[in-house]
């Protein structure tokens, strides 16, 4: 309820008054609070969770641990429940549609690589009697300790005849003792008449010697070879150095010859102690 009140004296038309029941909460006419006052009051003191662990066994202890048991019975009775997650539904694709896009899949050999679309064979196919032989075939062969420049075209699939022949033009280039163990010889075996037959010897080249390549060529019906030099810088090599942790070792490191290093120690010891070589001290080696 609004009620009016005149201005207070001294103050301007303005400005605001408060009466005393604006300013102290109105109370009932006995002077008394109100019942919902006191209801507010009482619940207000009421402490619900109380420290458990003080004043045991007290009326406010007994009364936090109703409110706990029965927090505690709510939230069992109404507990879910635990139920096992349902796997995903149906898959996305059927066995025909799976069928179809594996069809158009890329799969590795290691996973048997069976992809890719099947289409049977029409009237337009014919079946071949035999796979047939490539042209050529291309291969590089080893000269291993003990082994014979015959042998070795034998087991890349030369006949014997052709390989003895092709063994015996080759010694007129380079004597076959001559050609050294882990030589690589590059051959080209051609195409054969009939299965039973070995492949002919279409092309062969190799380092017969340091400073001397051999190739053969098949022209018409024989094999042709070629001599070709190869060029050897024959200049003396000068080397020079710190002696460091080993004069054997810096001069190997420089690529001088084993033999040369040798040779110069020799003719080092004669003319002092070879102990007495410093680190520091610096070599000088002419290899010819």
């Amino acid at each position: 309820m609004f009620q009016r009140h005149e201005p207070i004296a001294g103050m301007s038309g303005n400005a605001a008054a408060l009466t005393m029941s604006q300013a102290v909460p109105l109370q009932r006419a006995d002077g008394g609070p109100s019942w919902r006052e006191g209801v507010r009051d009482r619940f207000a003191a009421l402490d619900l969770v109380p420290d458990l662990g003080s004043n045991i066994g007290s009326a406010e202890w007994w009364r936090g641990l109703a409110t706990l048991t029965l927090l505690c019975g709510s939230a069992i009775a109404t507990f879910p429940g635990i139920q096992p997650l349902a796997a995903g539904g149906a898959p996305a694709l059927d066995a025909a549609d799976f069928n179809e896009a594996r069809g158009q899949m890329i799969v590795p050999l290691a996973l048997g690589a069976d992809t890719g679309r099947h289409m049977a064979a029409t009237d337009a196919v014919r079946p071949l009697a035999q796979a047939p032989e490539r042209p050529q075939i291309e291969l590089t062969a080893t000269l291993g300790n003990g082994d014979s420049f015959a042998r070795l075209l034998e087991r890349s699939g030369v006949g014997g005849g052709e390989a003895q022949a092709l063994a015996q033009q080759v010694s007129t280039a380079v004597p076959l003792a001559d050609i050294a163990p882990g030589t690589r010889i590059d051959l080209v075996l051609g195409r054969r008449a009939t299965r039973t037959m070995p492949r002919p010897v279409e092309a062969l080249a190799m380092r017969a010697r340091f400073d001397l390549r051999v190739e053969m060529e098949r022209i018409g019906d024989r094999l042709v070879m070629r001599r070709i030099p190869i060029a050897v810088d024959d200049t003396p090599l000068h080397i020079r150095g710190k002696v460091g942790a080993g004069l054997y070792r810096s001069a190997r490191a420089a690529g001088a010859p084993p033999e040369a290093i040798q040779a110069y120690l020799r003719v080092i010891g004669k003319q002092m102690s070879v102990s007495g070589i410093r680190a520091s001290d610096e070599y000088d080696i002419v290899v010819g």
